[in-house]
């Protein structure tokens, strides 16, 4: 039986803006306004709201010869926050975008948008390095690794519900080295080149960003994809084995979901 849950105590609020569905959690029947860009929540009824936010997705390293096996993008980050009183007025809801594309050259990747509501916010993912450890932010980039000489680099950090990138992994070009795997909602790089996994946020019905895979330096990076856009993904690192290494595909853009009982 769906319940509507309604509380003298905890006003009901109603507002307009944003993608609006109905979703079910618990039992419990919910309003779900989505936000995949930046707009505003306009609260027509003051009341009660959950709310999460989600930051734009990293993307990885770029390296166009056999030096370098850059590592992997992290996720962006969630922060949720429960019971917030919103009076009657506008709200912006800023979504943070994914890290900008890489066409060409050799280099580190570009970090994640943050993403806002309401005076809080929360870090997009962090870069994967090219021959430096990743970057932190709400989830780690993945380190990127030397191939000639082995030298491994950590990954970055990551916060809220993100978790830290991989370290890069292999000790020379021969040894099929990795760049570091970005962390994801889920879980932290894996081993070797592997991004950590999705996750799905029941609470909102969404699934939360993965993270980026490093590159290999046994294989050309046309093997491996340039990301894909979502809620919060990352892009792979890339290299090339003398040819032309792919463009870096940009990290997805983040999103801000805000809900309250029907």
């Amino acid at each position: 039986m769906l319940i509507a849950n309604v509380s003298a105590s905890r006003p009901i609020c109603k507002a307009a803006g944003g993608t609006i569905t109905t979703i079910v959690v618990n039992n419990v029947i919910y309003i779900r306004h989505a936000f995949t860009s930046s707009s505003n929540l306009n609260i027509i009824k003051k009341g009660y709201v959950d709310y999460v936010m989600v930051g734009g997705g990293g993307t990885g390293g770029r390296s166009s010869s056999v030096t370098n096996s850059p590592g992997g993008g992290g996720g962006g980050g969630a922060r949720q926050t429960s019971n917030t009183f919103l009076n009657v007025n506008t709200y912006s809801a800023i979504v943070g975008s994914g890290g900008s594309a890489i066409p060409s050259g050799n280099t580190t990747g570009n970090g994640g948008g943050s993403s806002s509501f309401s005076g809080r916010s929360v870090s997009g993912g962090g870069a994967g390095g090219y021959s430096s450890n990743g970057f932190s932010g709400g989830c780690g980039g993945g380190g990127g690794t030397t191939n000639s000489s082995g030298a491994n680099r950590g990954g970055g950090s990551g916060s809220a519900y993100g978790f830290q990138g991989r370290t890069s992994f292999g000790t020379g070009f021969n040894a099929n080295s990795f760049g570091g795997g970005g962390g994801g909602a889920g879980n932290g790089g894996g081993q070797g080149s592997s991004g950590g996994s999705s996750k799905l946020f029941s609470d909102f019905d969404i699934r939360l960003g993965s993270g980026g895979d490093g590159a290999s330096a046994s294989t050309n990076s046309n093997d491996q994809p340039s990301g894909t856009n979502g809620l919060g993904n990352a892009s792979n690192g890339s290299r090339s084995m003398g040819n032309s290494a792919d463009t870096i595909g940009s990290g997805g853009n983040g999103g801000v979901y805000i809900r309250y009982i029907k």
